[in-house]
């Protein structure tokens, strides 16, 4: 890949445009982290890249902190064509990020296999695409909104378990439980 980080790094990131990465076998086509990692980035673009898991984004079993971030037109013939998240001690904490226009064969924008993924103030998921979980997949991992994070309507992760950690002013959660997952539809907010 592009930018790759391995146990022991600890890295502020911050303005920048990572774009073209290629990491035809294995993970993190833009950025890979990997091990006792800490990563910020802020304000950065992540867009263009390719890797079997995390098309623009790989964490396996390290900290990483997006704020004001884009990441977009990653492609993952794996999970997670925006960000691929695996790992029982992984943490991802996403402000203010677009995960856009992203493709993999399971969660286009993002992908939480195992560890956490707490996203807030204004991240939102658009125009992703996947096999399965369209925006959004889950293998025992857990995603979720931090309550009173004032969201737009429509832009939920929900967690493996098909609960949303927030009240839902102006969506519906529906749980499909062939496959474990939830499909959030936007309604209209009572007023």
């Amino acid at each position: 890949g592009a930018l790759q980080l391995r146990s022991g790094a600890s890295v502020n990131l911050t303005g920048l445009t990572i774009t073209g990465g290629a990491n035809a076998t294995g993970d993190g086509g833009g950025v890979s982290a990997e091990g006792a990692v800490v990563v910020r980035m802020t304000r950065c673009d992540v867009t263009g890249n390719a890797a079997v898991d995390g098309g623009g984004v790989s964490l396996v079993d390290g900290e990483m902190v997006l704020e004001s971030c884009t990441i977009s037109a990653n492609v993952a013939s794996g999970s997670g064509g925006g960000v691929c998240v695996r790992g029982a001690g992984c943490s991802l904490r996403m402000s203010g990020v677009t995960l856009s226009g992203n493709s993999a064969a399971r969660g286009g924008g993002l992908f939480v296999g195992s560890g956490s993924v707490v996203a807030s103030l204004g991240t939102a998921l658009r125009a992703n695409s996947a096999a399965a979980g369209r925006a959004f997949d889950t293998d025992g991992g857990s995603a979720y909104y931090e309550r009173d994070a004032g969201f737009p309507p429509a832009h939920y992760l929900p967690n493996a378990r098909c609960v949303v950690y927030r009240e839902l002013d102006g969506c519906n959660a529906t749980c499909l439980a062939a496959r474990d997952e939830c499909a959030l539809s936007p309604v209209a907010a009572a007023h």
